[in-house]
């Protein structure tokens, strides 16, 4: 009787074990082109400005973004609501407000089914020069 236990429960971790990876490789994988992006100045009051980061699905499932989270309210993201399927390709675009002189770098957060990616905003906000 012990025999057929230990065979039981050793059949049951060897089928668990290939099962876990043979479904890992199965989920979607974000991959963006680059993660950070330099606006260098912008001129304090020009209005806001804006850079999309553009990624591809290179998972095997469609990959659907849930939320994009910035760091604080003078930037915020717009994503496409829709699944990307595997090897199409998407972007998240950040804004960011440029309200407030000097230089700054912000975070924004993509959720999506494939995890979470960081992405960063810098540059220098400056006050026009008048003539």
């Amino acid at each position: 009787m012990d025999k057929r236990i230990s065979f039981f429960l050793l059949f049951f971790f060897i089928s668990s074990f290939v099962a876990f990876y043979a479904f890992a490789g199965e989920k979607p994988r974000i991959i963006f082109q680059k993660t950070e992006h330099d606006f260098g100045e912008v001129h304090l009051g020009s209005g806001a400005v804006e850079y999309c980061f553009v990624f591809q699905n290179e998972g095997k499932e469609p990959l659907l973004i849930k939320d994009v989270r910035s760091s604080c309210g003078c930037v915020y993201g717009s994503w496409i609501k829709k699944p990307v399927a595997p090897g199409d390709s998407g972007s998240v675009c950040v804004v960011y407000k440029n309200n407030r002189s000097g230089v700054f770098r912000k975070t924004v957060k993509v959720i999506s089914t494939a995890g979470k990616t960081t992405l960063h905003v810098k540059g220098s906000t400056v006050r026009k020069n008048k003539k």
